[in-house]
């Protein structure tokens, strides 16, 4: 059995060294912070999630199944080291007023991250459940990572049988992508990998603010008639749920290679994207559950405007996309493919950015109520597709964590999709990823459509052999 041995990582990094009361460096380049330490304001879209928090958690989860076992000590050993490498791992969140303003500031912590094993559980229901745990922003941190232990004696295979590990991040301190590379950097520490330390990511507000001269130029970059497009029809009324703990449902569904290949190739010849098919997808499936016309939610990443590689924290777009078509089901999936590509095209514009993020600084949240009324303002839908796109994880093999016999290959064996539920009441959050070849799904919703992620696959087919 492939079990993971921690001598060497001992070895390198001591027990003491990460033992969270400790104030020494771990690896060269740590700063040592000091407990409370103001880090910075939250920017006004953080303060908007961070309020609504407060009314309607909002935390997501990535799942990957190990190619090996891996303990709680260890885990615990790598999330220590990874707080000093991203500061917002080890933040906790407090309000304050200043000359009648409210503001909420991220403060450095050397609160333990939780590490907890279940066993006997699948890791739907596993995830499930973590919906179901809020974070105390107060207390901290704002991640955590649950384990699936194997059965005792298990042998470790391809097909199954290492540790399969949750990792849960509250959406004040982290979006999916971020949530990619924390899970990326804990595998590299497990591996003995040394990291350097980063900077805390600014906020939207400071990189908007740098954005300086060419401001004026990209707000004269009029999107007239192209705008009025994002907005979805009226539809029936949004409302929230009451929250109460209970966990949603949630559900998986992964396309063969093949079929992820053929629907890639597709997309190419049709000059689209594999998100632009998912929605068009997403939107038929809804149609034929009656939800006619269906407002789908489309988070758009700003790493790439703003330059930011793979940072941790909240960087999505205040000004998510959200597409509704009447007729989904007799426009059909390759049609509505297009028109949804169009429309991403021009939600991703610097205008639309910064036209949302001068809305949010003219409409600063103050109260839950007020950041309640804005998220509904904002995400008015019915579904969210959430898309983190082809992961690749080849920088860290087998052999960098167990060397026997020239095994080599990756240590996930598989990885699922984003989790996650926001209290809209009715709302499908549909997850998507491509690893290892294979477009990976996953539903979470506590009023799930039946049979909705098969009808996505097979409008999926449609679209492929359309091409």
């Amino acid at each position: 059995m492939n079990q993971f041995d921690p001598s060497a990582y001992r070895a390198s990094v001591s027990d003491d060294s990460l033992a969270a009361s400790e104030p020494a460096d771990v690896h060269s380049g740590f700063s040592v912070q000091q407990d409370g330490a103001p880090l910075r304001p939250l920017g006004a879209f953080e303060q908007v999630f961070h309020l609504y928090a407060q009314r309607y958690p909002v935390h997501f989860s990535l799942t990957a199944h190990l190619a090996y076992v891996v303990g709680e000590d260890d885990v615990r050993r790598a999330t220590a080291v990874l707080q000093r490498v991203h500061p917002l791992l080890a933040a906790t969140i407090t309000d304050d007023v200043v000359e009648g303003c409210y503001q909420a500031y991220y403060q450095h912590s050397r609160a333990v991250v939780s590490v907890t094993t279940v066993a006997g559980a699948t890791w739907e229901d596993v995830v499930a459940q973590e919906q179901a745990r809020p974070f105390t922003h107060e207390a901290g941190p704002l991640w955590r990572v649950t384990l699936c232990a194997p059965p005792a004696g298990t042998v470790v295979e391809e097909s199954s049988s290492g540790t399969t590990l949750v990792l849960t991040l509250d959406h004040r301190i982290a979006d999916g992508r971020s949530g990619l590379r924390v899970l990326a950097d804990l595998l590299s520490v497990l591996a003995q990998k040394d990291l350097p330390a980063r900077a805390v990511v600014p906020s939207q507000d400071d990189l908007l603010a740098a954005v300086g001269e060419g401001r004026d130029e990209l707000e004269q970059d009029s999107t007239e008639g192209q705008l009025s497009e994002l907005s979805a029809p009226a539809g029936a009324p949004v409302l929230l749920r009451i929250y109460d703990n209970s966990p949603p449902s949630v559900s998986s569904l992964m396309l063969s290679v093949e079929a992820t290949q053929q629907l890639r190739r597709a997309c190419r010849d049709r000059g689209t994207t594999v998100h632009s098919a998912l929605g068009a997808a997403l939107s038929v499936a809804l149609a034929a559950a009656g939800r006619d016309p269906a407002r789908i939610v489309h988070p758009t990443d700003l790493r790439g405007l703003f330059n930011l590689g793979d940072a941790v924290g909240l960087c999505i777009s205040p000004a998510p996309a959200v597409t509704s078509f009447a007729g989904a089901a007799d426009r059909g999936v390759v049609e509505l493919a297009g028109a949804i590509n169009d429309q991403l095209n021009v939600a991703r514009r610097p205008v639309v950015v910064l036209a949302a993020a001068k809305m949010l600084e003219d409409h600063l949240a103050s109260t839950p109520d007020e950041a309640v009324a804005g998220m509904l303002a904002m995400t008015r839908v019915d579904a969210m597709l959430t898309n983190l796109g082809i992961v690749e994880l080849k920088e860290i093999t087998m052999n960098d964590v167990i060397d026997r016999e020239g095994v080599n290959f990756l240590p996930v064996i598989s990885l699922r999709a984003l989790a996650m539920s926001t209290g809209i009441s009715g709302e499908q959050v549909v997850g998507a990823l491509t690893y290892r070849g294979q477009l990976q799904l996953t539903n979470t919703s506590h009023e799930p459509v039946p049979g909705l992620l098969e009808r996505v696959a097979q409008e999926l087919h449609v679209f492929a052999l359309s091409a």
